[in-house]
């Protein structure tokens, strides 16, 4: 497997979403958000992020996990290419890739329940391929996986980014489930 594989399937991937239109988008971030969340996360503290782009929608998720009771936090991207986390409330600024961002906290990412992160597209073994700059990779790094006790890890993808294999690296972080608008998907790494 070469970075150029991986390269390859993120722009094929991106020209796809970039096809979708802004009801397409919002309509599968509000089907996402209707999956049975109170029984995929048990627990208070949810690591999430704030879509941008052609991603399918959190919006209407972060809603959902808050008025259920849940502590939402989002990342904060630093110069030092590292993140922190900050409540998911106002005041709200955007940071260098357009992305909305709160305040910083105290949140540690190893208290979480879950992490809810981007993906690209992933696979049923738990393999998942992000945008390639590798922020989550990088937290999820020195987190115990969900097995070991850590958060549990979730990506939200479109139906059809659920591929047969994807592509990985050691430092890739695996994912334990898949969330589309219109399935949720238990993976093999992941079991729960």
């Amino acid at each position: 497997m070469s970075a150029q594989t991986k390269q390859n399937l993120r722009q094929q991937i991106q020209a796809e979403r970039a096809k979708k239109t802004p009801t397409e988008l919002e309509s599968a971030g509000k089907n996402i958000a209707n999956q049975d969340w109170a029984q995929l996360i048990i627990g208070d503290n949810i690591a999430c992020y704030a879509s941008w782009s052609n991603e399918p929608g959190t919006t209407a998720l972060r809603q959902i996990l808050i008025a259920g009771g849940k502590q939402v936090f989002l990342p904060i991207i630093k110069p030092d290419s590292q993140m922190r986390w900050g409540a998911d409330q106002p005041p709200y600024s955007l940071n260098k890739f357009g992305i909305t961002e709160p305040e910083i906290s105290d949140f540690n990412l190893e208290s979480a329940a879950a992490v809810i992160l981007p993906a690209l597209c992933a696979d049923k073994s738990g393999n998942r391929l992000g945008r390639g700059a590798g922020y989550f990779d990088r937290e999820l790094a020195n987190i115990p996986s969900f097995q070991q006790g850590g958060p549990m890890r979730i990506a939200l993808l479109f139906d059809d980014e659920v591929l047969p294999n994807v592509p990985t690296e050691e430092h890739d972080a695996a994912i334990n489930l898949i969330v589309t608008p219109a399935r949720v998907i238990r993976c093999e790494t992941g079991s729960l």
